[in-house]
């Protein structure tokens, strides 16, 4: 069994192909390489570093659902084109320059909205320019970048280089700058350049050192000291195992702006498009908040309007039936097909329907039937009888069933609907616990106006939806709340003197805070003190 296995040993175990890889050749692959089938297709039995050195060419294709968006977005606006979006358009980049780029492909990282606070862009190049920089390796660079904008003081190791790094202010960050002073440099053809990029990019210590020479020779005889040459191609080496592909850089930018322009110029038809290509809770949380803060209304799912997608219906957007935990796919695909037209009334929607009780439940309490006029607890007071009239509908057919009466009886407390609501939707839809204790304040300051009051001292109303608690390097404790409004969210600072009198607090508390504005990567509340509401 041993000399068997050493025989096997560094085989591959399995076959694995590229997910967007494509090999391209004027003849037919079986004369030039051998060829695999899987599932898919047909697929090369070589690596990827082979086939060029067979004069076969391999283009990525990848596959980007931004640009569905895109195209989803467009097609709900109807009156513009992908190639007419202008690159200069000024509420675009005043959401860049916000941090506002939640759901905008490769710029929602919290991190790069606060490079895009700091770097302020205004123009096109700014943007491809943050993308490129945003990365492993560049990134260590961006103190450095962010301080020489700024000052406008940029020092190139070479005044000749500075027509090629101006545009990163010094810094190599893309591969073509490392192209560019080969040549300009050492006289190197394009092509013996883009080699030197690619054999540093793949670490082939054999052939850098080769080239070292050749680079370090031509630049003499262009009149560079060593001493200089030998410094820009130390900073090649260093840069070009993490430079970043211009035209990349840029293509993908188009993309982002492109998403930007539409999320700042239309935003409903933006977070429609951006909603219907999404699964995640959280992220569904996070663009309902951003549209009640841009003050675009909201319709609750309803049997009558909504759909298995988000939609937009008299300057609103209608929430999916969908969105509601406890209504499969297939449950949505029956009340939309047995609803045809509209369902005419309550006994209508039981009459055409035919669910288990719980799904009953789940639909009442969700709120969908409310546009009936009736409260949910008297439909669910009368759910059997309910069922039972929809039974013998089937049974017997609609025109010969005594409809039952649905009893109007007091309605479930406040509190109870809306945490019915946060259960099945995840989130507070049509009201906020805390919407009910604001009449008992004055001069409370909603959260998504809290940037209007920087260093300034403030009250706020919010509920707690985090505490987290740390000690100081003095061993006292401190916490951090993050709390939320009907629209935004906030982060509280309670240093050790003030956590000291609220250590009862706890989530889910509801609690006026007197606090000062200030602001580090975002903005927050240094605490000063605290009411608790309930």
């Amino acid at each position: 069994m041993y000399e068997i296995a050493v025989k096997l040993e560094g085989f591959p175990r399995h076959t694995s192909s590229h997910a967007a890889g494509i090999v391209m050749s004027n003849s037919d692959l079986t004369n030039t390489i051998p060829l695999t089938y899987n599932n898919e297709g047909y697929i090369s039995s070589y690596e990827a570093m082979y086939l060029e050195d067979l004069k076969l060419l391999k283009m990525d294709f990848l596959g980007i659902r931004n640009l569905s968006i895109i195209d989803e977005c467009i097609n709900l606006i109807g009156n513009i084109k992908f190639n007419d979006i202008p690159l200069d358009d000024k509420k675009t980049y005043e959401l860049f320059q916000k941090g506002d780029t939640n759901g905008i492909f490769q710029f929602e990282s919290m991190g790069m909205q606060n490079f895009l606070r700091k770097l302020v862009p205004t123009s096109f190049k700014d943007i491809y320019n943050a993308n490129a920089m945003y990365r492993p390796g560049p990134s260590d660079y961006i103190p450095l970048f962010l301080e020489r904008r700024r000052t406008g003081r940029v020092e190139y190791v070479d005044n000749s280089l500075k027509d090629i790094l101006s545009e990163t202010e010094g810094i190599i960050v893309y591969q073509e700058q490392i192209m560019l002073i080969a040549s300009r440099m050492a006289n190197f053809s394009l092509g013996k350049a883009d080699i030197l990029r690619r054999a540093i990019s793949k670490k082939k210590l054999d052939l850098i050192n080769s080239m070292k020479d050749d680079f370090i020779n031509g630049s003499i005889k262009n009149n560079y000291s060593k001493e200089t040459a030998n410094k820009v191609f130390d900073d090649i080496v260093k840069f070009a195992s993490y430079g970043f592909n211009k035209s990349h850089s840029v293509a993908y930018s188009v993309v982002s702006y492109k998403m930007a322009y539409l999320k700042a110029n239309y935003p409903k038809e933006f977070y429609v498009s951006l909603l219907n290509s999404i699964g995640s809770d959280q992220k569904v949380i996070t663009y309902i908040k951003e549209m009640k803060k841009k003050g675009i209304k909201l319709i609750k799912p309803d049997v009558n309007l909504s759909t298995n997608s988000w939609i937009i219906k008299n300057n609103s957007v209608i929430l999916p039936l969908n969105i509601i935990k406890g209504l499969s796919n297939v449950l949505v695909s029956k009340i939309l097909e047995c609803r045809g037209e509209s369902y005419k009334d309550i006994y209508d929607f039981f009459s055409k329907t035919n669910f288990e009780k719980k799904t009953y439940v789940t639909i009442i309490d969700s709120g969908i039937l409310d546009s009936f006029n009736y409260k949910r607890s008297a439909l669910n007071e009368s759910l059997d009888n309910l069922l039972n009239y929809a039974k013998l509908c089937h049974d017997l057919g609609y025109d010969y069933v005594l409809k039952p009466e649905i009893e109007d009886i007091e309605d479930y407390d406040r509190m109870v609907l809306i945490n019915k609501e946060k259960e099945l939707y995840g989130f507070y839809l049509t009201n906020h616990p805390i919407s009910f204790y604001k009449d008992k304040y004055d001069n409370i300051i909603d959260l998504c106006d809290v940037q209007k009051y920087f260093n300034k001292t403030i009250d706020t109303l919010v509920m707690i939806d985090k505490l987290t608690t740390i000690r100081t390097k003095d061993k006292e404790e401190m916490a951090f709340i993050t709390a939320s409004d009907e629209v935004d969210t906030m982060e509280y600072v309670l240093f050790p003197k003030v956590y000291d009198e609220y250590k009862d607090l706890k989530k889910n508390d509801i609690i006026k805070v007197n606090g000062k504005v200030e602001r580090r990567n975002n903005y927050q509340i240094i605490v000063n003190s605290i009411e608790k509401c309930i």
